[in-house]
C-alpha cells in the first residue's frame, strides 16, 4: 500500500549479525541500500520506516514457514521501543 511507497528507494536487509531463522546462517550479512548525503528528518524517517518493515518482513517469513511445517502460530508479541509503534 502508500505505507510501503514512504520507504521507496531505501532497501534494508537486517541481517547486521547473521540470521538465526528460519535459515540459522550466522555468516548472512546485512545491507542498507540507497543511502544519501541526505540528512533531513524526512529521510531519516524513510530509512526507519524501510528498517521497520525489513524486520517485519523477516518475521512474516518466520511465521510462513513455521505455519508451512504444520504449526499454528496464533500471536507475536512484541517488546521493547518498537511495540510502540503504529507501523
Amino acid at each position: 500500500g502508500q505505507l510501503c511507497e514512504y520507504a521507496s528507494g531505501v532497501h534494508v536487509l537486517p541481517e547486521h549479525h547473521g540470521n538465526r531463522s528460519p535459515y540459522a546462517d550466522p555468516d548472512a550479512r546485512g545491507t542498507v541500500d540507497g543511502l544519501t548525503l541526505d540528512m533531513s528528518y524526512a529521510f531519516f524517517a524513510k530509512v526507519y520506516l524501510a528498517t521497520v518493515q525489513a524486520v517485519a518482513y523477516g518475521t512474516r517469513h518466520i511465521v510462513d514457514k513455521l505455519e508451512g511445517a504444520g504449526h499454528k502460530v496464533e500471536r507475536v508479541a512484541v517488546c521493547g521501543g518498537g511495540a510502540k509503534n503504529e507501523v
